[in-house]
């Protein structure tokens, strides 16, 4: 169906409001061909009928199927080598070393932005790994407790499951990690259950007070500030050090910056990779 230029703007507005996602006047695209396939299955006649049909489903499953279709799911296992090595070779260590000195005794790692669950269980599975090889002395698995959160409730359901398909296996997950973490129903992968449990997941829009979900030691908001206006940004990021403990560390896209909030983060190099710590007052 044909997308005016009052449509475009009638849903770029409605994806605004419900996600923070700013959808630029080039992007008409994304609406018409992510929207199509829905309006075809409800039989909607035309994008102001699909609208009123939203607004009318109480269920708001109309609503969440709009954000899931919207909202970018690409993602893959270790994205980008650079945070890895940070969070292995400094933040991991750091923490260790805390555990020795008696200075902290649980660490709470926060993926901000975890689709359908790679960057949270890789985390997991960079943690176990550390702890089985001897690296990290004094250090256990049930010292850390991850969170996975994402506005998608598609994404989040595939990321409880656990369960991906060989393409998806493909993208950035190394062979030591896929025969160590992994048994293979059929053409399906699945991540052992020690892993599940470690890793805890729920639907969270961004917009809304995250306070609740307590101290955070690691925040991971990856691959997302990109898709906020400067407002939300900025608002996203001094809410997220309300949320952090003294020194805690935060990790950005490799196209993002935290530059803005230098009264906040410092900002650190290691090997070439950029991350930010809060600072301690």
């Amino acid at each position: 169906m044909a997308l005016s230029k009052q449509d475009f703007e009638l849903f770029r507005a409605y994806v605004n409001k419900l996600s923070g996602l700013v959808i630029n006047e080039d992007k008409q695209y994304l609406i018409e061909s992510r929207l199509a396939p829905i309006m075809r299955e409800i039989k909607a006649h035309g994008y102001q009928d699909f609208y009123q049909k939203i607004q009318a489903d109480k269920t708001l499953t109309l609503q969440n199927r709009v954000v899931d279709a919207i909202t970018t799911h690409e993602t893959l296992w270790f994205r980008d080598g650079g945070p890895w090595r940070v969070f292995e070779e400094v933040i991991l260590p750091n923490f260790a070393e805390q555990m020795r000195k008696g200075h902290n005794q649980r660490f709470k790692v926060w993926s901000a932005a975890s689709s359908t669950g790679q960057e949270a269980y890789s985390l997991a599975m960079l943690i176990d790994n550390n702890i089985c090889q001897g690296k990290l002395p004094g250090l256990r698995p049930e010292h850390f407790e991850i969170l996975g959160t994402d506005i998608s409730s598609g994404a989040i359901e595939t990321a409880i499951a656990g369960r991906y398909n060989q393409l998806e296996m493909n993208r950035g997950l190394a062979l030591e990690y896929k025969t160590k973490y992994f048994s293979q129903v059929g053409n399906i992968c699945e991540i052992e259950e020690k892993m599940r449990r470690r890793v805890k997941f729920r639907t969270l829009n961004l917009q809304d007070d995250f306070l609740s979900l307590g101290r955070m030691d690691v925040i991971l908001c990856r691959n997302v500030l990109i898709y906020f206006s400067e407002e939300f940004k900025n608002q996203l990021m001094r809410r997220f050090a309300m949320l952090m403990n003294p020194g805690s560390y935060f990790l950005l896209g490799s196209t993002e910056s935290g530059l803005g909030h230098s009264h906040t983060f410092d900002m650190r190099e290691h090997k070439s990779s950029i991350y930010y710590q809060l600072k301690k007052i």
